[in-house]
């Protein structure tokens, strides 16, 4: 429930923001499919290279990586502020 909550207020703030709110809504609906199917390929080349046990630290990549680009972000937007 909690993903679908924050799925809809990401895509509700890109509409609002958006000078064009249909193409913005269209590219967000592409790049989250995007990141659903290179997710579900990167784990399972993980699970078919290393195993079952292997996909968590695959995973735990992705969100480290994650979280460096959403900090360096915030970080360029509070310089530009």
């Amino acid at each position: 429930a909690s993903m679908s909550a924050t799925t809809l207020i990401f895509q509700t703030t890109v509409i609002k923001k958006a000078a064009v709110p249909d193409v913005a809504n269209s590219l967000y609906s592409a790049i989250f499919n995007v990141g659903i199917g290179g997710g579900a390929l990167m784990g399972s080349k993980i699970f078919n290279a290393f195993g079952v046990s292997a996909v968590n630290y695959g995973g735990a990549v992705f969100v480290v990586a994650a979280f460096i680009v959403a900090a360096m972000t915030l970080k360029k937007s509070r310089n530009s502020a």
